[in-house]
């Protein structure tokens, strides 16, 4: 009788056979203290880039800071001196009356970001850097406002007062300029001041464009500009979206010119054409508009003559 197979492979057995964890964990205490010591490791090398990158970044901090610059000044003594420095008219007599510094007080107790807030409240400055200068110096730099026009305001109590209108639209009250600096200043009218809580005002509209037009116009023909006693907002659209947006000027003779705000430099030309025909005929002159097509001049005592184009 034959005898029966078994059902157990008498093959032999390999490593494939073998059954296998994929847990990933370590099986022995040497792997374990391995995987501690790499983890270990990294964690210390994050700690020290961190801790060396704040050292730098603290280092940085100080190097800039008033600490360093004293340290390497010797100390801070008393101020003995202040230097101002300013590209337009205040003067120290102007900074003395803004800030109040203690006698013998020394650099490093003085609150220069306090200055500088102090200094810049006044709508005649633009910028202002107050720096201190080691070992007893302070160093205060001012840039101004230019003035473009001025306008007379009245109070409540019906008093009036003068303020100017800087290129940017700032009203401010202008100090320690010449009077022929204020004189030379054409007056801004058909302007709608509106006020600030503080009682200061807000920027005027369209002043950098006027600014513009009188800053070429002086350069074309300046005799003239001289005598250009008014400029009236009131029908400019400082937007540029009206198609009647106009400027006009009243001069110390007494008569006034219609522009339009393009194509100033045709403008000015016509504007010296009319002007010098009529000054040759000795003709005097009530109205020049140069806003249309064809320049229309109204003549003084004209009788019942209307006004003459001039092409």
């Amino acid at each position: 009788m034959a005898k029966k197979k078994s059902s157990k492979s008498n093959a032999p057995s390999t490593w494939r056979s073998i059954q296998q964890s994929f847990t990933g964990r370590a099986v022995t205490s040497h792997a374990r203290k391995r995987r501690w010591m790499i983890n270990l490791k990294f964690l210390g090398a994050v700690l020290g880039l961190a801790v060396l990158g704040g050292a730098i970044w603290g280092g940085v901090q100080y190097l800039q800071s008033d600490s360093f610059a004293r340290l390497m000044a010797g100390g801070s003594a008393p101020v003995r001196n202040v230097y101002l420095e300013s590209d337009g008219v205040l003067d120290e007599q102007w900074l003395n009356a803004r800030i109040d510094m203690p006698e013998h007080i020394e650099l490093m107790a003085i609150d220069i970001e306090s200055i500088q807030r102090d200094l810049s409240s006044d709508g005649q400055v633009r910028a202002v850097l107050v720096e201190r200068v080691f070992p007893d110096a302070l160093r205060i730099r001012v840039t101004e406002r230019q003035p473009v026009l001025r306008v007379v305001l009245q109070d409540a109590s019906g008093r009036k007062f003068l303020r100017l209108i800087s290129n940017e639209g700032v009203v401010y009250a202008g100090k320690r300029y010449p009077a022929d600096t204020i004189r030379s200043l054409p007056y801004a009218s058909g302007v709608t001041l509106r006020r600030k809580a503080n009682g200061e005002y807000f920027p005027v509209d369209g002043i950098q464009d006027v600014s513009a037009f009188l800053q070429h116009a002086r350069s074309l023909m300046p005799e003239r500009v001289e005598n250009w006693k008014t400029v009236s907002l009131a029908d400019f659209d400082p937007k540029g979206a009206s198609m009647s947006s106009r400027l006009a000027v009243t001069t110390t003779q007494g008569y006034s010119i219609i522009f339009a705000p393009d194509e100033l430099d045709e403008q000015f030309a016509r504007l010296n054409v009319i002007l010098e025909r009529l000054e040759s005929q000795r003709q005097r002159v009530d109205h020049i508009d140069l806003s249309m097509q064809d320049a229309v001049v109204k003549l003084a005592d004209s009788g019942t003559r209307g006004p003459v184009r001039f092409r």
